[in-house]
């Protein structure tokens, strides 16, 4: 049974930083990616194929979808906080359960890894009114229409475009991420002996050497393994700079006042933060500590404040 958990636990988090990878992606895997950066007027957020499942995996859905229904909450499914002081080791789950605690939304969550990502390969997902969400900009879409919430109600038109656009900064920059942790040995072994820590290093190593040399096929497939040390870590200076540069002497993204563009900043900082001290591969340039990370650390301390309503 230990066995069992721990690779259902090891696939969990190969799916957490290897989005929708597969060569054969299904269609619902096509609709998710296409979503990200679309309108959601019309999007059907019930996106769970509950056909590809087993029956004991459709039993399970069904008994979180009774319980959301019973006790009137958000379950939430979502990996171990492992040794991540601020937010989780995924950005899309720390940027949902800010969204969740800001907007004082009440929620069960789910760190059992009982059921592996639902197939459109994505962390974190809800269970709400007895429906299955996953994706965690399409949860945030769904549950601003059904509760009626507006966290971006005091921004004009331009703000809320220029928000977006950010939105999709985060979501190219979130491969840089994945290449300091992922690409190199040392990097993947602290990545996951955080991740694991209450299992111990026996688990991290097994994980590292069983899924390093699919994950670095991910990075290939994906693009950005592509390149070398040098340049991508060009890159993250120049994000930091961007996204630090755009929030400036602003307390947040577009001022005082917390907005939706914040929860995603949160989530990636603050997974950031997490790992701050692992190193970025294959560069010269690299001196031992991530760009403007102090800068990053005070926003989420900042953040943290008022999304928890401190």
């Amino acid at each position: 049974v230990f066995f069992w958990f721990v690779n259902k636990s090891l696939m969990l988090y190969i799916y957490l930083f290897g989005r929708s990878l597969s060569r054969k992606a299904t269609n619902v895997n096509v609709l998710a990616v296409s979503m990200r950066h679309a309108s959601y007027a019309h999007a059907s957020f019930a996106n769970v194929d509950l056909s590809l499942h087993t029956e004991d995996e459709k039993a399970l859905l069904d008994k979180w979808a009774q319980q959301s229904i019973e006790e009137g909450c958000v379950v939430l499914h979502v990996p171990p906080k492992g040794a991540w002081k601020h937010g989780n080791s995924s950005p899309s789950c720390a940027k949902l359960q800010a969204y969740l605690n800001y907007n004082k939304i009440s929620y069960i969550e789910d760190s059992s890894l009982q059921l592996l990502p639902l197939p459109i390969h994505k962390v974190p997902w809800i269970t709400y009114n007895g429906i299955h969400t996953a994706d965690s900009q399409v949860i945030v879409e769904r549950l601003n229409h059904e509760l009626n919430i507006d966290n971006d109600q005091h921004l004009n038109a331009q703000q809320r475009r220029l928000s977006h656009a950010y939105r999709a900064v985060l979501d190219q920059f979130y491969w840089n991420e994945v290449f300091r942790r992922y690409k190199s040995d040392e990097g993947r072994l602290k990545y996951f002996q955080r991740v694991f820590v209450h299992f111990g290093d026996e688990v991290a190593k097994q994980a590292e050497s069983q899924f390093g040399p699919l994950l670095s096929e991910q990075l290939y497939q994906q693009g950005t393994g592509r390149y070398d040390g040098d340049t991508l870590y060009a890159s993250h200076i120049a994000y930091m700079d961007n996204i630090l540069g755009a929030i400036g002497e602003s307390t947040f993204f577009h001022g005082e006042k917390i907005s939706t563009i914040d929860f995603a900043i949160y989530g990636f900082f603050s997974s950031m933060c997490g790992i701050a001290d692992s190193p970025f591969p294959d560069t010269k340039r690299y001196d031992g500590k991530l760009h403007r990370m102090d800068e990053a650390l005070k926003y989420v301390e900042r953040a943290e404040k008022k999304i928890l309503h401190e």
